[in-house]
């Protein structure tokens, strides 16, 4: 395992939340990192139209460390 840390948006980290929730409603109990890492794998199977897609679904975040939480 290789340790890394990041930054999400707030709307992102709800969107974490809300797909936990869903997965424990079907009986799958992930946490965060789990769920992140089923969207790297969905991502990974992609075509690159569905990527490109994807790409465009998300705001772009200031690289570096955030100062305060907004």
């Amino acid at each position: 395992m290789k340790r890394d840390t990041f930054s999400f948006p707030v709307d992102d980290h709800a969107i974490i939340a809300d797909l936990i929730t869903k997965f424990a409603k079907r009986g799958i109990v992930l946490n965060k990192s789990e769920v992140v890492r089923a969207g790297l794998h969905v991502l990974n199977a992609m075509n690159a139209s569905g990527l490109r897609e994807a790409a465009g679904a998300i705001d772009e975040v200031k690289v570096g460390r955030p100062t305060a939480v907004e």
